[in-house]
């Protein structure tokens, strides 16, 4: 997921991958709907609700601010 552009600045930004696919960060999603959960427990929730799986439907990705 490195080496993102940003193909669309609205709302949510939404960025493209080196494969072409479309992606948004839930971060910043979360932020942009200011949910009043942690952002860990809603997109927990979400993807419960859906059943999504985890490198299929998405990926996790560690960013580290330090």
């Amino acid at each position: 997921m490195n080496n993102l552009i940003i193909i669309e600045d609205g709302l949510v930004p939404v960025y493209v991958t080196g494969t072409g696919e479309k992606v948004v960060y839930g971060t910043e999603l979360h932020k942009v709907l200011q949910v009043r959960s942690n952002y860990r427990e809603w997109i927990k929730r979400r993807f419960n609700d859906i059943d999504a799986i985890e490198n299929e439907d998405f990926e996790s990705v560690e960013i580290s601010t330090v």
